[in-house]
């Protein structure tokens, strides 16, 4: 005696169907796309914690800035002289140096699986960690790894002497 039985695809994760992507639309329709809620969730959350690295970097230093200080600084200039500078001429710069930075990274990271077809590609499937050691090496040796300082180039007052 045979019996048949009837195999159904099982889904991934709980078993559920996955959700699906809501439309999404901004400016009385004119710009519209579909989303999952939790891409929009982990987006808006990764902002928000990018947005408050940024007010952090921009407060802490051998010269702490206050958050209302550096408000003021940024939005109108005004404020205390050495805090005015350290925000808009020391910190400021290298933060937004430091976002695009850490952004094309990321985009160079996902050029680099989409090209490979590998979700798990790394660097190293190529040898670039070892190139990439190798460079430090070469700068740390040549410089006394001091290459990653800012040079000051032409030479400025110290906002000190102000």
């Amino acid at each position: 005696m045979t019996t048949t039985t009837e195999v159904r695809p099982a889904a991934e994760g709980s078993g559920r169907a996955p959700a699906a992507a809501r439309p999404v639309r901004w400016w009385s329709g004119r710009v519209s796309f579909r989303m999952h809620r939790r891409t929009a969730l982990v987006s808006g959350g990764a902002l928000l914690l990018a947005a408050l690295l940024l007010l952090a970097s921009l407060c802490v230093g051998s010269y702490p800035v206050p958050v209302p200080d550096v408000a003021r600084a940024l939005f109108y200039g005004t404020g205390d002289r050495l805090a005015v500078h350290f925000v808009n001429q020391e910190r400021l710069p290298q933060a937004l140096l430091a976002i695009l930075a850490g952004c094309a990274l990321g985009m160079s990271g996902a050029i680099f699986q989409s090209v490979s077809r590998n979700a798990l590609a790394s660097p190293d499937v190529i040898g670039f960690n070892s190139g990439a050691a190798t460079g430090a090496i070469l700068v740390i040796v040549t410089f006394g790894g001091a290459a990653a300082r800012r040079p000051r180039w032409p030479p400025e007052r110290s906002p000190a002497a102000w």
